[in-house]
């Protein structure tokens, strides 16, 4: 059992750790906004006992299960490290559990699996989506937590700046 006198580490104390945390982190924030999930908040601030970080967004209907799973394998398709259908329930990785829970209450189909996987992965493979991810996870390293608003601002300034500087290059 944990402390309840259990005190997060002070922003600004990162380890390598911290950065992993921040990437993993920025890519589920991202992959919500991708699929227009509203964000709650994204934070590596360790906000219990445990748990090094997490994106809370708005609950999902059943009928888009897959953008939940999706959410949830962000950040194993950004490092080119998605599991393979079917996703096991005995999984160590809390994201590939989770998922895998999904895709077996909702009896999904690998052909539904590779759906919701390639859409993700097309997204975050675009070059603004790049651009977003870093800037996501450098907020996340500065701050611990980022609010909602916060992480569509992000987004939004990220993709801007990439825009500009394509157009910059392309004069």
């Amino acid at each position: 059992m944990f402390s309840s006198a259990y005190v997060s580490p002070p922003v600004g104390f990162w380890t390598s750790l911290a950065r992993t945390e921040a990437n993993h982190e920025a890519a589920h924030a991202l992959a919500a906004e991708l699929l227009s999930v509203p964000i709650i908040e994204a934070r590596i601030d360790q906000p219990e006992p445990g748990v090094l970080g997490h994106v809370v967004h708005d609950k999902l209907p059943p009928e888009a299960s897959w953008k939940h799973l999706a959410i949830l394998l962000a950040p194993h398709l950004v490092t080119d490290r998605c599991p393979e259908f079917p996703l096991s329930l005995h999984s160590d990785d809390h994201d590939v559990f989770m998922a895998a829970c999904i895709a077996y209450e909702t009896s999904m189909t690998e052909a539904e699996y590779d759906n919701a996987t390639n859409i993700i992965r097309e997204l975050l493979e675009i070059g603004t989506s790049q651009s977003a991810l870093k800037a996501l996870a450098s907020a996340l390293l500065e701050h611990g937590l980022l609010q909602g608003d916060e992480v569509r601002r992000i987004i939004r300034d990220a993709e801007q700046a990439h825009r500009n500087a394509r157009k910059q290059e392309a004069s």
